[in-house]
């Protein structure tokens, strides 16, 4: 009885042995990578903006407001959607001229206009919910039943202006006001 000879089977390779060349070029490819894109972000700065827009960043100032401000925000746009806007004088000179601005602008309205209008559905639904749990609490008969009917037919205006600024597609602004 012979036995076999002992056969060793192929090693698999452990982490600390040599890698292969196109290991090693794509691990110092993806070291130097952040490197790379702050090299890219310095030597391409962003392209200048008009100087009203730049003005108005310096001031510290939003671009536009919902409500007219006095001095500063005098010139009135619509959005499509019908909300209006007032913008400063020398934006508005640049807005005349660059229709994706005034669309750019018109949708950061629509946006500002929706959160406020979701804003104003939360209240509403707050305030109706405490009715409803103020109605359960109650024994149950008419008046319980009555008082949860009111809570029921309270109107949500808030959702209507939150259909209306939903079911448009587009923000952008349509015409000068004033």
């Amino acid at each position: 009885m012979s036995m076999p000879p002992y056969t060793v089977a192929e090693r698999r390779r452990h982490y600390s042995e040599r890698l292969y060349f196109v290991e090693v070029k794509a691990f110092s490819l993806l070291q130097l990578l952040p490197l790379l894109l702050l090299l890219f972000a310095i030597f391409n700065p962003p392209l200048p903006a008009p100087q009203a827009l730049a003005d108005a960043a310096d001031a510290g100032r939003p671009l536009f407001a919902l409500r007219q401000d006095g001095h500063v925000y005098t010139h009135a746009l619509k959005t499509k959607i019908g909300c209006g806007y007032y913008v400063p004088k020398p934006l508005m000179e640049v807005l005349q001229g660059d229709a994706a601005l005034r669309a750019q602008i018109g949708l950061s309205v629509k946006a500002l206009v929706r959160s406020k209008a979701k804003k104003v559905c939360r209240v509403d639904e707050r305030r109706k919910q405490k009715q409803v749990d103020a109605a359960k609490r109650k024994p149950r008969g008419p008046e319980r039943d009555g008082l949860l009917d009111e809570a029921a037919a309270i109107a949500l205006p808030g959702y209507e202006r939150l259909r209306g600024v939903d079911e448009s597609s587009t923000g952008g602004a349509d015409a000068v006001i004033g």
